[in-house]
């Protein structure tokens, strides 16, 4: 058992603060998770041997030169998916430590095993408690961190020592750390400290500070002894003097040696120095991380990962990353049939233009291509991709400035704005080039195009519009309301259309052209208040809503919602450990999600994702940072991939995404089978499903019979009886629950009606 030590006089007296030592083996979802985080954002890179490390926004990634595969380590593979702060490679126990913001700080070994160390978080020494840097001595770990300096035996797993450097033991933010000649060097907010490893270390006068100012990084170079300051680079002589060696024109963030050539990183570019400090190379690439091995540079940058290059040929670089998104904070996600569209930029909390010029990115399943904001993307502000479901390799894509672009196979093809669409104008024309404020598009079954629009000009009063072949057919009004902030939009089976607004709930119906505003009024909905975040809608036609601070209601009087009069909607009630409680409280609500088996996925501001069966009277899910792989607790959007039932969340660190094993009920049933077939040993559960992955339909009645006749298994596709949607999974077991013996087993399935619409046969070898 080991213990965190942390040691400080205060008034003349000696306090000990001990805690007990905490590490914890982490948790690999790899197996029902997967991460969609962007890895380009690089901020550190170590190298051991012919493997490189690299710190990125929530995770890490390595790279082995021997072949440029990488390996992805994130909140999946057990990581906290925390903010990054420092990284190294310790050979002494063969593993990479990577350190956080919060004081965390995980020891990943070489078999992907993690071990989490907490006990700086735990601690009550300082509010601030990052790690800054760390440096590695044959298997003692030194902790820079924003209160002093921790020491950490790796080989044994405990702490040693906390030392506090700032005169009378108060607390300096420690910024890096070297050892050298017997000697312990900190650079921080508050000068350099040295004190010699022989004397106590706990004993604040042993620790001399010498010069002024924020000092960065440390390091050695061809003997000399260095340290970073702003846009310099000192050595540091025997008798504590600062002798300039270095001066570039921005701020230094990083340098590293390797003995006969330096490198240095800054804000604007990266330099190259041999012996001499004579500049060599001048790189005209901002990084935040160097390393340089022989003939080898490496640079940590901002949007490209890692970038190597030869010291023969400096600019001739090779792009290191996993391949992901832009970047980790996505506006919106849309998912079909594999096809994954991440926008950026979108609108601000208060519905403010951004400018934002950030492109899409597109994932099909197997490759992800980023097409870049230029003269043939002239569309800022993404808000939403919507998938045209009869161009599969077609989407539409809303700005909130420049209309709609319209992309085939990745390639813009054309934009729609008020000059060669219909689609109403901005209501300031000519203001900061801003033609269209669109909040969102979605296509409806027939391929029709809805969008949401806001701030449109004149007396219009227009908010939503209808497209076809890319023209405006419709053009709807709410009562001569126009409206600045649409949150949401959707589309029902029952052709209507919901807006979520800062003005209540807005619906439309095609097919009667009616309009109807729900909002806090009696006998209007009586909604807990007017801004509208999510909505979605049941198979039951029942509506779920979720608001900025009202949480979550539901309403469930759609018959007379056009009428002008109506139910109020009502908060869902649910027994816990015997005591009624409102399902969500106040939280919240981001979004709205129903899957094809109708149960609900619901994407909280703060309180990570649940996910309730139809009714929403059964919690099956709760998914935060502390029991799943979400990076925050802050879920902003909730799609699925009714082709795979994987169900992707976009949160403010990035997506992950999540098998759920449900499949959508399907329109009719002609072919079933069932896998594995065979089903050996080793397969635990058999899959009945209908053919191409579609469906079952809802109500389809599964039985499984032996070669004699006898029913082994019954099943159906309502959610009482299946939680999978339009699939049927068997354990392979009879009615008795025993495991069924080695045989054939015929597949029979029953519409509602009760006819037998198909069959198969599946074989089982145990």
């Amino acid at each position: 058992m080991g213990v965190f030590v942390l040691k400080r006089k205060v008034f003349c007296s000696l306090l000990l603060v001990v805690f007990c030592f905490e590490m914890f083996a982490q948790t690999d979802y790899s197996d029902s998770w997967e991460d969609f985080y962007s890895y380009v954002n690089a901020k550190s890179v170590v190298k051991n041997g012919n493997f490189i490390y690299v710190i990125v926004d929530n995770g890490v990634f390595s790279v082995n030169e021997d072949d440029d595969a990488v390996q992805k380590f994130s909140s999946v593979h057990g990581l906290s998916g925390e903010a990054t702060s420092a990284i190294c490679y310790s050979s002494a126990i063969e593993s990479f430590v990577v350190a956080y913001e919060s004081g965390l700080f995980e020891i990943v070994a070489t078999d992907g095993a993690v071990q989490r160390v907490v006990d700086i978080v735990l601690s009550e020494v300082s509010s601030q408690k990052g790690i800054n840097a760390l440096y590695e001595v044959e298997g003692m770990l030194y902790l820079a961190t924003s209160f002093g300096i921790v020491l950490y035996d790796l080989v044994s797993g405990e702490f040693v020592d906390t030392f506090f450097v700032g005169a009378n033991s108060s607390l300096v933010s420690i910024n890096d750390i070297i050892l050298a000649n017997g000697d312990i060097y900190a650079s921080s907010d508050d000068g350099i400290y040295r004190a010699n490893l022989s004397e106590n270390l706990n004993d604040a006068n042993n620790w001399i500070r010498f010069s002024s100012g924020v000092y960065t990084s440390l390091g050695f170079f061809d003997g000399d002894l260095l340290v970073a300051k702003d846009k310099k680079i000192y050595k540091i002589d025997e008798s504590f003097n600062l002798n300039q060696k270095v001066s570039v024109s921005a701020q230094v963030t990083d340098f590293h040696t390797d003995g006969g050539s330096l490198i240095v990183g800054t804000s604007s570019k990266t330099e190259i120095y041999n012996g001499n400090y004579q500049k060599l190379h001048s790189i005209a690439t901002p990084s935040n991380g160097v390393f340089i091995d022989g003939q080898k540079i490496y640079l940590a940058t901002s949007d490209r990962g890692v970038l190597r290059s030869q010291l023969s040929n400096p600019e001739g670089f090779t792009e290191l990353h996993p391949d992901g998104p832009l970047n980790n904070q996505a506006f919106s996600i849309s998912v079909k049939n594999q096809d994954l569209w991440v926008v950026y930029g979108g609108f601000s909390y208060d519905y403010k233009v951004l400018h934002q010029e950030l492109g899409v990115t597109h994932y099909n399943g197997e490759a992800w291509v980023q097409i870049p904001y230029n003269s043939a993307f002239p569309a800022a502000d993404i808000t939403q991709a919507a998938i045209d479901p009869n161009h599969a390799n077609r989407v539409y894509l809303s700005s909130y400035k420049h209309g709609i672009l319209v992309l085939e196979d990745d390639v813009p093809i054309r934009v729609l704005n008020y000059e060669n669409s219909g689609l109403a104008r901005w209501i300031y024309s000519g203001h900061a080039g801003i033609e269209h404020t669109i909040s969102g598009v979605v296509f409806d079954e027939n391929g029709s195009l809805w969008v949401a629009n806001t701030w449109t000009k004149g007396n219009e009063d227009i908010s939503l519009q209808k497209m076809e072949a890319n023209a405006v057919t419709s053009s709807i009004k709410f009562s001569n309301n126009s409206v600045t902030g649409i949150n949401t939009l959707f589309r029902d089976n029952y052709k209507n259309v919901y807006m979520g607004t800062t003005l209540g709930l807005w619906i439309y119906n095609e097919d009667t052209n009616q309009t109807a505003i729900v909002n806090t009024e009696d006998s209007k909905g009586k909604l807990p208040e007017l801004n509208v975040r999510a909505v979605a809608v049941d198979k039951n036609q029942r509506v779920w809503i979720g608001s900025e601070e009202g949480g979550l209601v539901y309403f469930d009087d759609m018959q007379n919602v056009y009428s002008g009069s109506f139910s109020n909607a009502e908060r869902l009630i649910i027994v816990d450990d015997g005591t009624p409680k409102e399902l969500l409280g106040s939280v919240r609500i981001n979004d709205i999600y129903i899957d094809g088996s109708d149960t609900k996925w619901f994407a909280t501001h703060s309180g990570g994702v649940v996910h309730t069966n139809s009714t929403g009277q059964e919690t099956l899910h709760l998914f935060n940072e502390e029991n799943s792989p979400l990076p925050s607790n802050e879920v902003l959007e909730i799609q699925m991939d009714e082709s795979t039932g994987k169900v992707f969340f976009l949160t403010s660190k990035g997506i992950v995404a999540y098998n759920s094993d449900i499949a959508s009920h399907g329109d009719a049933l002609s072919e079933v089978y069932g896998y594995p077939n065979p089903a050996l040993k080793q397969h635990s559960e058999v899959t009945i499903v209908g053919a191409d992955g579609q469906g079952l339909p809802f109500g389809t009645n599964v039985k499984i019979v032996d070669v004699a006749g006898n029913l082994v298994f019954e099943s159906n596709t309502i959610e009482e009886l299946s939680p999978y949607g339009g699939k049927i999974v068997w354990d392979k077991t009879n009615l008795a629950g025993n495991p069924v013996a080695s045989g054939v087993y015929i597949v029979l399935l029953y519409n509602e009606a009760g006819q037998q619409t198909s069959s198969s046969k599946i074989a089982v070898i145990n």
